[in-house]
């Protein structure tokens, strides 16, 4: 819980802030992201990170593996388990 998810756009596409999608994990660790445009992705699951980090090329470089890539096509629905990666901001 109190982590932060976020739909990052593959390489291709990462200049365009609007493809980035965020949402809150819930007291249950549930989360939703809508309005997502098709396309290929990595979901990623934050804890005490700067916000708008997962922006900066450099940090994405470090943390490219840990996350779940995914592939949306107009109107899918998924459902993704993902680890937490845990950052050290107060």
């Amino acid at each position: 819980t109190n982590g932060t998810v976020v739909l990052i756009p593959d390489t291709p596409n990462r200049s365009s802030h609007e493809l980035y999608k965020t949402a809150t994990l819930d007291q249950y660790g549930h989360y939703k992201i809508t309005g997502v445009t098709p396309g290929s992705y990595s979901l990623f699951a934050f804890q005490n990170v700067e916000r708008g980090i997962w922006e900066d090329p450099d940090y994405l470089k470090n943390i490219e593996k840990q996350g779940v890539a995914v592939s949306l096509a107009e109107g899918d629905q998924q459902s993704n388990d993902l680890k937490v990666i845990i950052g050290d901001e107060e």
